[in-house]
């Protein structure tokens, strides 16, 4: 039937940006140089294209559509997905230590998000908080700091905190510890 060719072309499509988010967190294998900012710039734009046309396919009910315009949906959305995986690949690539540990994970989400949100259309249970979900992540890579000095400033503030939580555990046990003997 169309709906299960449909179904199937989705979870096909959400496999290859499961794939793709994948690559986007592994470290590339070189660094390259060139201007961090317009790619970061590229990498926001490619990612609010992707939201935008997966809004357009929730939107759409997709799976009770006409074969052809079901496929070249998809094939929209495959493409803005590609678009943001080279723009983001090329962002993270440009990226050098605290600022790629810092940006991997935010990027690949976006895919991930987007894969999600396929395979909930191919079961007839995506809802408007999946496309949320992909919103969100796009509003991330959109504050991520790309600069080498903020991030280092973030990451800082990160390791802080958790160091703060672990010296307050460590406080608590001695205390315990402490009132185990007087007793």
């Amino acid at each position: 039937t169309p709906a299960r060719m449909t179904s199937q072309r989705l979870s096909d499509t959400a496999s290859k940006l499961d794939a793709a988010s994948k690559l986007l967190r592994a470290k590339p294998e070189q660094s390259l140089i060139g201007d961090v900012g317009r790619a970061h710039g590229d990498a926001r734009s490619a990612a609010a294209s992707l939201a935008q046309q997966a809004r357009a396919l929730h939107l759409f009910d997709i799976l009770d559509a006409p074969e052809t315009q079901a496929v070249a949906c998809i094939a929209d959305l495959d493409r803005h997905a590609a678009v943001y995986a080279t723009c983001a690949g090329l962002f993270l690539s440009l990226c050098g230590g605290v600022v790629h540990k810092l940006a991997a994970s935010p990027c690949a989400d976006v895919l991930r998000c987007a894969a999600q949100l396929l395979r909930k259309t191919a079961a007839r249970q995506a809802q408007a908080s999946d496309v949320g979900r992909l919103e969100a992540a796009v509003d991330a890579v959109g504050r991520l700091a790309w600069q080498p000095g903020s991030a280092a400033v973030l990451l800082i503030e990160r390791q802080e905190g958790l160091m703060r939580d672990a010296l307050q555990e460590l406080l608590e046990a001695v205390e315990e510890g402490a009132g185990e003997q007087g007793e």
